[in-house]
């Protein structure tokens, strides 16, 4: 006969962590009690999300895009989503100094071929971001147990449910996350004589991701080559869900020093991805500033 567990006597609803009980044989008496069992699980965590080396545009190249092309979606764009909470800490990224146009365009700046911008304007800046980010999570597990004369019936059920996310250097863009996962099993085993047993088994599983749901979406997402702060939230409102499921149907028996065992068992998965929030955002990038600031032809990201 199959291992099986010990008798409990039936419990209320409880926040207990843990319940163990060494398996045994079915005992030859009447049945006992339904077992009962509740988990109930929260956490918050808060975690420091620092010491991050961004490049961004420097306020300086800001300030003379506004000046010199100040109706253009480029420069509206990069005064409108500037970044806020990066240290300038006053390490940049060419000989100690922030990256200006003449590194970026070099013998071309000051002329026409650059809208006359100067050879010192500062274009890209370095800075460090620091920020907190959460981690707060829900935990749900309950479980049945019973046993009759001839039968047992076992089930469980599990369920998480996580949010997740952060500050970004830029505020409009910060954003939440949440996953969810569900998990139940039942279980039949009948008993037709002291060496004969049927099991019949069913679980299913799913878990969902639900990424950027938050931010501000009314803009595409903007790279621009020599910094890695670009502009929007990224892979924005993507929805992902798997299912599992499991299935058996086992008949057990014992004769003489041999079991033999005859079933079915079958495994049946997918995968949804509901990517028409994610695939729908343009994206777009830059060969440089001056371009975005001129509204000048990006190119496409696919």
């Amino acid at each position: 006969m199959p291992s099986i567990l010990c008798p409990v006597p039936i419990m209320p609803i409880t926040r207990s962590t843990a319940i163990t009980c060494r398996g045994n044989r079915r005992p030859n008496h009447s049945p006992p009690p339904v077992f009962l069992l509740l988990r109930l699980g929260t956490v918050a965590l808060v975690g420091i999300y620092g010491n991050q080396v961004l490049t961004f545009a420097d306020p300086q190249f800001t300030a003379w895009a506004l000046a010199n092309h100040p109706n253009t979606f480029g420069t509206k764009i990069l005064n409108t989503y500037a970044p806020s909470r990066a240290t300038n800490n006053g390490v940049e990224v060419i000989n100690g100094v922030p990256q200006t146009a003449a590194a970026i365009f070099p013998g071309t700046c000051g002329t026409a071929a650059t809208d006359n911008l100067p050879c010192a304007t500062q274009m890209i800046d370095t800075g460090v971001f620091n920020s907190s980010n959460f981690r707060n999570g829900d935990q749900y597990f309950g479980r049945v147990d019973k046993y009759f004369k001839n039968d047992r019936i076992y089930g469980s059920f599990f369920r998480t449910v996580l949010h997740f996310g952060g500050a970004a250097v830029t505020p409009q863009f910060s954003t939440t996350n949440h996953t969810t996962e569900r998990a139940f099993q039942a279980n039949w085993t009948h008993t037709f004589n002291p060496t004969t047993l049927n099991e019949v088994i069913f679980a299913q599983n799913r878990i969902e991701g639900f990424l950027a749901e938050t931010g501000d979406f009314t803009i595409p997402n903007i790279g621009v080559t020599g910094q890695n702060v670009g502009f929007g939230v990224g892979f924005a409102q993507g929805d992902f869900i798997q299912h599992n499921y499991h299935w058996r149907d086992v008949l057990t028996h014992v004769r003489g020093a041999h079991v033999l065992k005859v079933g079915y068992e079958g495994w049946f998965g997918d995968d949804v991805e509901p990517f028409q929030g994610p695939w729908s955002h343009p994206g777009f990038s830059f060969d440089n500033l001056l371009k975005l600031a001129q509204d000048a032809l990006p190119r496409k990201v696919e």
